[in-house]
């Protein structure tokens, strides 16, 4: 995997309607993996789709989800970013 802090950046923020909203500003169109992870390691939830920006912003319901510490964990082409966001 290349650095992909280098190349992309994610900058999620969590809405009062558990709305996950992330920001992308970056050169890399395509098909994007996100996984999201409790600290525990279990999958969260788990969502694909397509940038087709430049900048662009997508929207992950978590329902349900328990306050505390979680990963992101994003993934595009040979490139992989994860990122930490407290609920």
């Amino acid at each position: 995997m290349t650095n992909a802090q280098s190349f992309f950046r994610c900058s999620p923020t969590l809405d009062g309607n558990n709305q996950l909203k992330l920001s992308f500003e970056n050169e890399f169109l395509g098909n994007y993996k996100v996984v999201i992870y409790s600290l525990t390691g279990g999958i969260v939830s788990q969502q694909s789709f397509d940038k087709n920006e430049l900048k662009e912003e997508a929207e992950i319901t978590l329902n349900k989800i328990d306050k505390g510490l979680y990963m992101i964990h994003i993934t595009t082409g040979g490139s992989s970013i994860q990122r930490k966001f407290i609920v």
